[in-house]
């Protein structure tokens, strides 16, 4: 997930479980409380037709991305490319599976 963190619009990258379990967190992001896990993990539930969602919110972008083992919060200014973002989440998944 290296080349995701380095780029220059990610504020944060949290990699979790379907359970909410974290196994991967970037940097503390207070927008990223428990509560606020759950709440990402029942719109992937409700989202089953897809696995990747891009949410635009008031300070920036969220791109949810659910696989089979493991969800992903990646957290973006509102100035991001939101193209090379997901290019570059879909690379790095590539590399781990």
């Amino acid at each position: 997930m290296r080349p995701l963190v380095s780029l220059d619009d990610v504020i944060s990258l949290t990699v979790f479980e379907h359970d909410g379990f974290v196994i991967y967190q970037s940097e503390s992001d207070s927008q990223h409380s428990p509560n606020q896990l759950a709440r990402w993990i029942d719109l992937l539930s409700a989202a089953a037709d897809t696995k990747i969602l891009t949410l635009v919110l008031e300070n920036g972008h969220i791109i949810l991305r659910k696989e089979k083992k493991f969800n992903i919060v990646l957290n973006l200014t509102r100035q991001a490319n939101l193209g090379r973002a997901r290019q570059t989440l879909e690379d790095c998944i590539n590399q781990i599976n």
